[in-house]
């Protein structure tokens, strides 16, 4: 407990602080300012009891001014530079949008493009539908990957590839991975206007069907909430981009 003396006594803060009517924390911060005992336990509390300010210099009061003035033109500089740099900014975002707005015109046209030669190119003849229209597209992409001599043999998508894709062991799901599987199927078929099973399927379109599968397996939810989901590169569409049926 700390003591303070005075006037041949030692006692305690809130001891003096009962004595004096001056409160404990004000004799405290006195006395950490550097006060003398006398001083802190006999000044009254109030203006008469501070003490005075320190006076300003003369040679500092006369840098204030010029002080001041070159506050000011900082603060001038600043704002001046802010504007200019904001001015940069904009016109660097304007351009940015032409550019943008160029390259997006530009792939637009290339589309649009592929599109017509897609459509050039399987004009239907006399008695063609679009699933000979699909089937030939199918074949023609096989062709020119050279793969016909490896899935032109290859059977239907089976309910053993489609767990063994999955790394399912069980039979309790089976009823419920055919269902999946049939919808894959049919969502491809609409997607690329041609059969999935057929013996011409190409191995893009069988790996795109087990995607989907395990997809609608994994997840069998419309939405998802509280799960940051993302379309894996080179993933199902991709697979099936070669062989889109585009309807116009």
């Amino acid at each position: 407990m700390r003591l303070i003396e005075f006037n041949g006594e030692a006692r305690p803060l809130f001891d003096w602080a009962r004595r004096t009517g001056i409160s404990s924390d004000t004799i405290a911060k006195r006395l950490n300012l550097g006060w003398s005992a006398e001083e802190a336990l006999t000044t009254p509390v109030g203006k008469q009891g501070r003490k005075p300010r320190p006076i300003v210099a003369p040679s500092i009061a006369r840098a204030l001014p010029a002080l001041c003035d070159w506050q000011r033109e900082m603060h001038a500089a600043h704002r001046q530079m802010t504007r200019s740099v904001r001015a940069f900014v904009r016109q660097m975002e304007e351009q940015m949008a032409e550019l943008r707005h160029g390259l997006d015109q530009h792939l637009a046209a290339q589309r649009d493009e592929a599109n017509r030669n897609i459509i050039a190119s399987h004009a239907p003849g006399v008695g063609q539908n679009s699933q000979e229209i699909a089937n030939d597209r199918c074949s023609r992409v096989t062709q020119e990957s050279g793969l016909i001599g490896v899935f032109s043999t290859m059977p239907g998508i089976t309910l053993d590839q489609t767990k063994a894709h999955l790394n399912v062991t069980i039979d309790a799901d089976d009823a419920l991975l055919a269902d999946k599987l049939a919808a894959a199927k049919a969502w491809i078929s609409a997607y690329t206007a041609g059969d999935p099973d057929a013996d011409t399927a190409p191995a893009p379109i069988r790996e795109a069907v087990l995607q989907l599968t395990a997809h609608l397996y994994q997840n069998r939810e419309a939405s998802l909430v509280g799960v940051t989901a993302m379309a894996l590169p080179f993933g199902f569409l991709d697979l099936l981009a070669p062989y889109r049926a585009y309807a116009f």
